[in-house]
């Protein structure tokens, strides 16, 4: 299905700056955060932009390279193509954080901080503000994450990702989009430290989901500050577990 271009007269103004493409990455973006264009509406064509902007077709595509590379626009090729509005979301933030994990600029300790913090709020914030509906959810992914874990052998990759899913969900009762947006972020990138480790035992998994269980225990029965404490607790003992692992394997390497 075609997207609909959208003409919006008087919207953008002559560029009158010396260094032209960041003013025309500021009208642009600027009509399209206030919702004067919606995510799936096309841009006016390069040519048509030009035009408006009494600017060249080499300000011009800068300018729409910078907001690709903001996420707020998708570069779309071919006779149909052209500049389609995206939703503005966590992608290109998460990105970012996944290549400074992957880089080591930051470290475990920073990362257990961190998240010890946040996800102690976010817990008691979920406890508060919980709905029958929000605790069917949690127990829902609780009972299919079992399933994994029991299984023989355990379906690691299906276990993580159910484990990630309940903490994204917790966060989403939180009702706090910031909240929200930063433990997506967490969690869709916390694979770099620990993937290269070896597997954790049987046991340590097993405690992982017993102290999760635990913690939607504490939500549903909207104990705020126990669920606060089980959620850092929770994090504390990974982030252990992990330090300690990645101890294991340096030890290993350096044995050589």
């Amino acid at each position: 299905m075609q997207k609909k271009t959208i003409q919006k007269d008087g919207v953008f103004k002559k560029s009158t700056q010396k260094r032209i493409y960041q003013d025309l990455v500021r009208q642009i973006e600027d009509v399209i955060l206030d919702g004067t264009f919606k995510p799936g509406d096309m841009l006016p064509t390069q040519r048509q932009l030009s035009e408006m902007f009494e600017t060249s077709r080499a300000s011009l595509r800068e300018a729409l390279r910078v907001l690709e590379q903001k996420g707020l626009i998708k570069i779309k090729l071919g006779v149909s193509g052209g500049a389609v509005i995206r939703e503005v979301n966590t992608e290109q933030i998460s990105e970012g954080l996944a290549l400074l994990m992957r880089h080591q600029k930051i470290s475990i300790a920073h990362l257990s901080e961190f998240r010890e913090g946040v996800e102690g709020l976010v817990a008691a914030l979920a406890a508060e503000r919980c709905d029958s509906a929000d605790i069917e959810t949690l127990k829902n992914l609780l009972a299919e994450s079992k399933t994994h874990l029991l299984a023989q052998p355990i379906r690691r990759k299906a276990y993580d990702n159910l484990d990630r899913m309940i903490h994204v969900a917790i966060a989403r009762i939180s009702g706090n989009p910031i909240y929200i947006g930063l433990i997506e972020m967490i969690h869709n990138n916390i694979q770099y430290y620990y993937e290269n480790l070896p597997l954790e035992e049987e046991r340590i998994l097993h405690a992982y989901f017993e102290e999760l269980t635990k913690l939607v225990g504490a939500i549903e029965r909207q104990q705020s500050d126990k669920a606060k404490k089980l959620a850092r607790k929770h994090v504390r003992r990974y982030f252990e577990f992990v330090r300690l692992q990645k101890d294991k394997v340096t030890l290993s390497e350096n044995s050589f």
